[in-house]
């Protein structure tokens, strides 16, 4: 005899919800505290559980933090694989892909500031989060080389997919200084989020339209 798919499934979606919704208050008191300071009684609080019945699904809080950090990757990966139809969109020229791309890129970051600046020691320092953050920017440089290709004939650059990884990780770097580590305006550092979507679309508007040297 088949099990009873109707008496599972109840419980995988109450198990769903209730990691929802714990997730959902770790989120919540990253922004308001910081992430050191987390404890999984406070979380237990905010999400409306007890403290055992978050330790019966999480060893301790550092397990709870890497379902966060998992779900925040799904929920990037998402935004990107839907934000492809506008990168594609029928007319669009390089720079208007580029634009698109960028904007995208920064309007993620400045919502979940609070998330990218928790994690980012972490990405540095521990496996499961650069893993997790590899795999996030290589998703990001399939996306833009996808969007690339029908500007092939006005990109110099001779390979696509090192190209695109390059333009990511030059997005990423300045994004992130720009906005997670909130450098201050300067000579160099665009005050504004439209002065830093033009400045990157110049740059790599002449990174992928200029010949590389010795071709």
């Amino acid at each position: 005899m088949k099990p009873d798919q109707s008496i599972r499934k109840p419980r995988q979606d109450r198990s769903r919800r209730t990691l929802e919704a714990v997730l959902d208050a770790v989120e919540v008191l990253i922004a308001e505290r910081g992430v050191e300071v987390l404890k999984l009684g406070d979380i237990a609080a905010r999400a409306g559980y007890t403290t055992g019945a978050i330790y019966a699904r999480f060893r301790d809080k550092e397990a709870l933090l890497e379902q966060l950090y998992d779900r925040f990757v799904r929920r990037a990966i998402e935004a990107m694989d839907q934000g492809y139809t506008s990168l594609t969109a029928e007319g669009a020229d390089l720079t208007e892909t580029l634009t698109l791309w960028i904007r995208t890129l920064i309007a993620h970051q400045r919502q979940n500031w609070s998330l990218h600046n928790a994690f980012l020691t972490r990405i540095q320092t521990e496996e499961h989060y650069r893993l997790r953050s590899r795999e996030l920017t290589l998703h990001a440089a399939r996306v833009l080389r996808q969007a690339m290709e029908q500007h092939h004939d006005s990109i110099a650059h001779d390979n696509l997919d090192r190209a695109a990884g390059m333009a990511v990780l030059i997005m990423y770097a300045t994004i992130e200084r720009a906005i997670t580590l909130r450098e201050p305006a300067s000579v160099y550092m665009p005050a504004t989020d439209n002065a830093l979507v033009a400045e990157l679309v110049w740059v790599l508007s002449a990174y992928l339209e200029t010949p590389q040297a010795g071709t």
